[in-house]
């Protein structure tokens, strides 16, 4: 079998991705992954405590606006899998992704799934890699993924955020007479 380090599982999720493939994650790869660590595109959060609207919103923002990536909820520090809960529970906490994931500017699609490791419900959040309409802000503030870290992104990274996002407006064009 073909081993990747996190370089690598990063360039083949951005390849598929890109490709528009709508791969759902298999939960023993998704296991060796969390035992693995956070990489720039796998975050962990615990549920345990209530999840607070902006470091979700945060982590969406810097996955949008790097390389795409999976945010488990469900998921302590230390790895070990604690659960988001029961079925009314996962419901409650999809919808709240949701609600995050709409209040971006601009929002975020994201594709959610909930699944069973280690006999506890976990929930995978799902963002791709977004070009149109990048950068992507959480409370007026742009985030990217930096290893195994999100930080606000500096002026230099926005500005190439903007280029790459290949957006033209009609009263930025060259009009040749």
């Amino acid at each position: 079998a073909l081993r990747l380090d996190h370089r690598g599982r990063a360039a083949l999720w951005l390849m598929r991705a890109r490709a528009g493939y709508r791969v759902r994650v298999n939960a023993t790869e998704l296991l060796q992954r969390i035992h693995q660590g956070e990489d720039s595109t796998l975050e962990c959060k615990s549920a345990q405590t209530k999840l607070k609207a902006e470091d979700i919103g945060r982590a969406l923002c810097a996955f949008a606006n790097t390389f795409g990536g999976l945010l488990v909820l469900g998921v302590e520090d230390d790895g070990r899998v604690s659960g988001i809960g029961d079925r009314k529970q996962a419901d409650e906490l999809q919808r709240q992704i949701s609600q995050v994931a709409q209040g971006t500017t601009p929002s975020i699609p994201t594709n959610q799934q909930v699944l069973e490791l280690e006999s506890q419900r976990v929930l995978v959040v799902r963002v791709r890699p977004q070009m149109a309409g990048r950068p992507f802000l959480h409370e007026g503030r742009c985030f990217v993924r930096d290893g195994n870290r999100t930080r606000p992104a500096t002026h230099s990274e926005m500005g190439r955020l903007f280029v790459s996002a290949g957006d033209s407006y009609f009263d930025e064009e060259v009009i040749e007479d």
